[in-house]
């Protein structure tokens, strides 16, 4: 892609998370919409690529799983608290989150550092 350098501070940033949108399904999902056109499927661009030109992946899992679920995987991105496979609001040992004593570790969030620059 080839798009003027920006050299401004974003104002906001937009967190959009594909749950279940591996590499593996955005191919699949392409080339099964660029078919559908009557076109090369390989060659087809879907709107979320030409809308959004920046993507990055993350491995998630949850505190007992390898596979984690969307509730789950959602929480510890928001709270920065690994949590349990069909859980939300909760850490591993099964402790609401809000009521933890000030001794607490908890790993700064996205939205901490958001509000850290600014």
């Amino acid at each position: 892609l080839r798009r003027p350098v920006r050299h401004h501070r974003a104002s906001k940033a937009v967190l959009f998370v594909g749950d279940g949108m591996g590499n593996t399904a955005r191919t699949a999902a392409r080339i099964f919409q660029g078919q559908r056109k009557g076109e090369v499927g390989e060659y087809n661009v879907l709107a979320l690529e030409e809308k959004l030109p920046f993507s990055a992946f993350s491995k998630t899992f949850d505190t007992y799983s390898q596979v984690s679920d969307s509730a789950a995987t959602a929480f510890a991105m928001l709270s920065g608290v690994k949590t349990e496979r069909s859980t939300f609001g909760y850490d591993d040992n099964n402790v609401d989150w809000e009521q933890c004593d000030t001794g607490a570790t908890v790993t700064p969030t996205i939205a901490h550092h958001m509000k850290g620059i600014g």
